[in-house]
Order: C-alpha cells, then structure tokens, then sequence
C-alpha cells in the first residue's frame, strides 16, 4: 500500500447545501464547508444529488417540526418514498451502532442483508475505538457528516461507500438515530492483490446544522493506519 498523505481543509468540488433563498433558509441551514479529511489520491467528489436531496428534505422535515433535530417517527415511509432504496436509519445503543434499517438497493450492492446488523462488529483494535468516539460525537454536536470508506477485499478488486449522515431525535427529543443516503461503486484496484481485506476512510466533511461541528473529532489518518476487516 502506498504511504498515505492526508489533505486537511481542502476546497475542492462541493458546492453548498440547501437552496438559497427557499423557504427553510433560516432554519437550521447548512453551512458549506472545505473537507476535514482527504485521503493522499483521493480525488475530490462532486457532491451527489441524492445526498443534496436528502439534506433538503432533512432540514424541511426539522423546519416542518419547528424542531433543531426531526424526530424519527416523523421520517415515514410517505415522506421518505423518494430515498427508500438508498436510505438508512442506524440507533446509537450506548456502546453500538445498529442498522434498524437498510434500502434495498444498498443491501443489493453490498451483496448482503444489514437490517439489524451491529456496525462496530465489523471493525477491531484502533478502527472500532475510531467509530466508537466518531459516532456519538456527531450525535451530542449534533452536526452532519458527508463521508467515504473503501472497503479493499485484498483481490484486487474494492467498494467505496459514499453518503451521509444526520442525527435524528427519539420521540422525547434525544438525538440517537443517524440517518442518510448512500451509494455504492466497485473499483478494480491497480494494487497487486495481498489476500488481506482491509478499510480506508476516503474523506470527511462535517456538515453544520447550526450547532456547530466537533473541535476534537478523531483522526482518519489514524485509522488508515490500523487493519481491520472487510467493513
């Protein structure tokens, strides 16, 4: 694997979120930000139309409410319809990331049913330690996150996972639920195949909903550096 270079507050490609001038403007926008995190060739995204979508209808859904945070049971099916395929909730245990739900279509790319999945359970050593602070920080912020993970299968061939997450309150207004849209795209990697499977974060931008974004956040160059498994 080559040595890894990270890139930190790099504006490149990602226009702002949230039209300007609608009429949920000044609730809770979305302020645009350079990335926090870019992995050495990495290139640069354009931000997915899906996830700009979702945003939107995120800070729509919080407007509607006349809340900081949606609260879960207001993210119904009917409202949800347009993102059903690609969309995810996941509920923060206290010591676990769980799937409550995962489209169709993003169980069909990863070739695998992930509804009721724990998250954590993918990962060991340094890379769970990273998730388990990344996580619950994003919750208690709360804030937004727009990130990438490759998942290199050690044949020469990989997955990047790209999407979003936002925090979704409980009934009693407790932010522990993120929620978002993904996709996913096959890579064949030049690398020689190693037989060892192994996760790379790509990129990390935080998204500010109006509480701000977390000073301390845990470093991805530090998670690239472990090895763990398949993601």
């Amino acid at each position: 694997m080559q040595a890894l270079r990270e890139t930190r507050g790099c504006s490149r490609g990602m226009p702002a979120l949230g039209a300007p001038g609608d009429d949920t403007a000044g609730f809770m926008t979305v302020q645009q930000r350079d990335f926090d995190y870019i992995r050495s060739g990495v290139v640069p995204p354009v931000q997915d139309g899906t996830v700009s979508a979702f945003v939107d209808f995120w800070r729509q859904e919080a407007a509607r409410a006349g809340l900081p945070i949606p609260r879960k049971p207001d993210f119904t099916i009917q409202r949800l319809k347009p993102f059903l395929a690609t969309y995810y909730v996941a509920e923060w245990t206290g010591d676990d990331l769980v799937n409550r739900l995962v489209g169709s279509e993003l169980d069909r790319q990863l070739g695998e049913t992930l509804t009721g999945c724990s998250f954590l359970a993918r990962y060991s050593g340094a890379q769970r330690t990273y998730f388990e602070t990344f996580w619950p920080l994003v919750l208690r912020q709360p804030c937004g996150v727009i990130s990438a993970r490759t998942r290199h299968r050690g044949d020469g061939n990989a997955q990047q996972i790209e999407g979003v997450a936002l925090p979704l309150a409980d009934a009693s207004g407790v932010p522990r639920f993120l929620c978002g849209v993904g996709t996913v795209s096959n890579i064949f990697e030049a690398r020689a195949a190693n037989g060892i499977a192994s996760v790379t974060i790509d990129y990390v931008r935080f998204l500010d909903l109006g509480a701000g974004i977390p000073d301390d956040p845990p470093d991805p160059a530090l998670f690239n550096q472990a090895v763990s498994g398949p993601g």
